[in-house]
């Protein structure tokens, strides 16, 4: 077996990948280092392999999903910049995509384990594996070959922290824990193409060469070797053969004996081969019947079971997947030809069980990337508005900024439209899906107020908020580096209330917090002077705080009994005093309470805004907060580093709160010298 392709093996620990890759080094080095990339890939190819439908985390997806967010895991970015090296030819100092970067992991593994591919953040970690000397900048990027030394002191570090809960481990222990996970990934991702590229030898076997027949470049040669997909071909006449030498070697034949020590290390040796290289979920079964799809595991179990008949379309898939290697040897150009007629014919598997619809939907979603472009239509038209209000009289640059905001909001709803016709479901039924709905949703009601009020307020508002709710969306997405449309769990994925809930409910949290942010503008405005005789703009800011608040309290209150509702469908209980439900009572009844305190007399318009800012951290709990319990039936959507950034927020409303308490004392006292109390200023 060729020591460069023993290099490729994969395991079930990364502890025994990183062995045989120590092991063939020093060989590989003296054969060569295999075949290489120096030149693009036909853009067919690419094209090609970005829509391969897989299965992963039980949802039939692109394999362009599948390497996007296993590049960003690893390097924190969706693209690969490749350093300038002579040896890469013309791919020296490009950039490469995640589909791209993740060919060459499986094609060219060798050449890939050279990418600059895993970000290290601190340089503690390399301390803690041995390899101190070999630390760069504080954060940097790292290749595979570079990090291979330390692999084997990874693994320790690794089994003392496994076990203990994410958010209960020190950044470093995480960071740790992170490294190996990419590193045992990658290695996974390196092996997929290893069944096409390793000759299963035949030994002594008469039975085995009988199988296999006379082949080799001269005629009457014995062979010496056969491949993973002949070889699963005739699984089920090598199983009857092994069973008529387990009773013949049951009678006491030594020659039985042995031959069937020799079958049976061959059949050991094809099934340790379909789980080296199992990693990508690729085939659909023959059986319409069956939901899960096949890796190679999944074919030898077929294979051996039900024998060839049933299996043409598969045997033709393994067929070509083997083409695509014996291609990528003879260079990237020859792929062509082999990896779009690969691609083509597991399309057309998946066709025919009806499940290749939203593959290139998907994908186009991706391309598109209208959250991240809304993002900078936003802050474009944050920043027409913070000059609008420099140049108060300039109907251009309030219509300007308008138009942006509106264009953002118009990228948001088309992205949050594509999801749904993706994951067939209504727009939010995860954490991440809460963020772009609950910021569309601020958008356009800001949009909508502006249109019915022109204040420029509003639109300012919206601006601002549609900015920064993309901009949390972006690092959520980075942060947590994982697919963003993963499969719902049954109950969650059938109930008409859940999604009557989960979007009436989630717009109350929208309102709540879009009154708490409008009322920012007259805690400062009052707290710094601004307009402080126009009557006329606090009057506005107010009614839109309290008209939001109405708002807000009538979704949030029909959103939380729909869920109760549905809780009573799904689980047989219509309230549990689940973390996730106190915290949307609380946003009902914290709602009620400044709608109550309004209606009698206890406070006026900054009254009012202090308790909505405030309010603004009764959402962040039960929207975020919650979720780093980790516990309740709710609990999801819980990343390393949000605790921080949630805490942080609510100390921010929690000043801002102070802010208009300092507000209304000197509204006070400056009432107190002047014999009159302001607008507003009544807030007891």
């Amino acid at each position: 077996m060729n020591a460069v392709h023993l290099r490729n093996l994969s395991a079930r620990t990364l502890s025994c990948v990183i062995a045989v890759l120590l092991l063939c080094m020093s060989v590989s080095a003296q054969q060569g280092d295999g075949p290489r990339r120096t030149r693009p890939y036909p853009e067919e190819v690419v094209d090609a392999f970005r829509t391969l439908p897989v299965q992963e985390g039980g949802r039939i997806k692109p394999f362009d999903t599948v390497a996007r967010f296993a590049l960003l895991r690893m390097n924190e970015k969706r693209t690969l910049h490749l350093p300038d090296d002579p040896q890469l030819g013309e791919l020296s100092g490009t950039t490469l995509s995640a589909t791209e970067w993740a060919l060459d992991v499986m094609l060219y593994p060798l050449q890939a384990d050279g990418y600059p591919t895993f970000v290290i953040a601190d340089r503690d970690v390399f301390d803690l594996i041995g390899l101190g000397e070999a630390a760069k900048r504080k954060r940097d990027r790292y290749s595979f070959d570079e990090l291979l030394p330390g692999v084997q002191k990874l693994e320790q570090e690794f089994e003392r922290y496994r076990e203990i809960p994410e958010k209960e481990r020190t950044r470093l222990q995480n960071q740790l824990v992170y490294l190996y996970n990419d590193l045992y990934e990658y290695s996974r991702l390196r092996s997929v193409f290893d069944a096409a590229r390793i000759q299963l030898p035949l030994g002594e076997s008469q039975i085995l060469r009988a199988a296999f027949g006379e082949t080799g470049e001269a005629a009457g040669a014995e062979r010496q070797s056969v491949g993973f997909t002949e070889a699963t071909i005739r699984l089920q006449t090598l199983m009857e053969a092994y069973r008529k030498l387990e009773q013949q070697a049951g009678s006491g034949s030594d020659i039985s004996e042995l031959e069937l020590q020799r079958v049976a290390g061959f059949l050991n040796n094809l099934r340790d081969l379909a789980e080296r290289s199992k990693f990508v979920i690729w085939l659909p079964p023959a059986d319409h019947r069956e939901s899960a799809w096949l890796n190679l595991p999944g074919v030898f179990e077929e294979y051996r079971h039900d024998g060839p008949e049933p299996h043409a379309a598969q045997t033709e898939a393994l067929r070509l997947y083997e083409d695509v290697v014996t291609a990528s040897e003879s260079g990237s150009g020859a792929l062509a030809g082999p990896g779009v007629a690969f691609v083509e014919h597991v399309r057309g598997m998946a066709e025919r069980r009806g499940e290749l619809g939203g593959i290139d939907l998907e994908v186009s979603y991706h391309d598109a990337d209208w959250f991240y472009k809304a993002q900078w239509f936003y802050l474009l038209a944050f920043v027409l508005a913070a000059v609008m209000w420099l140049v108060p009289r300039s109907g251009a640059l309030a219509w300007s900024s308008f138009g942006v905001s509106s264009v953002a909001t118009v990228l948001v709803v088309i992205g949050i439209v594509q999801r749904c016709i993706l994951r067939e479901r209504p727009p939010v039924s995860t954490l991440y899906e809460t963020i772009l709905f609950i910021t569309g949703c601020t958008a356009l009601v800001c949009l909508i107020v502006e249109v019915i009020s022109p204040r420029r307020i509003a639109l300012s508002v919206g601006a601002a908020l549609g900015a920064l709710g993309m901009f949390v969306a972006y690092m959520f997405e980075m942060n947590d580096a994982k697919d963003t449309m993963p499969q719902l769990q049954a109950v969650l994925d059938t109930n008409f209330w859940l999604g009557v809930h989960v979007t009436t409910v989630t717009l109350g949290y929208a309102a709540t917090m879009l009154a708490g942010f409008v009322a920012h503008i007259f805690v400062f405005g009052k707290l710094f002077g601004i307009r402080r005789d126009d009557k006329t703009f606090y009057r506005s800011v107010a009614r839109m705080t309290y008209g939001v608040l109405c708002f807000a309290t009538l979704f949030s209150t029909f959103g939380t009994i729909s869920g109760g509702i549905w809780a009573n469908d799904s689980w047989g209980r219509f309230w549990g005093w689940d973390p996730k439900e106190n915290g949307a009572l609380m946003i009902v009844l914290w709602n009620l309470l400044i709608l109550h305190a309004r209606m009698g007399g206890l406070v006026r318009n900054l009254g009012i805004s202090i308790l909505a800012i405030f309010g603004n951290s009764i959402v962040a709990f039960s929207w975020w907060g919650v979720n780093l319990m980790g516990v309740g039936l709710h609990s999801y959507g819980f990343q390393s580093g949000l605790n921080f950034w949630v805490n942080m927020f609510y100390w921010i409303q929690w000043g801002v709160a102070g802010l208009g308490v300092v507000a209304w004392a000197m509204e006070r006292s400056r009432a107190a010298g002047g014999g009159t109390l302001p607008e507003g200023a009544s807030t007891s």
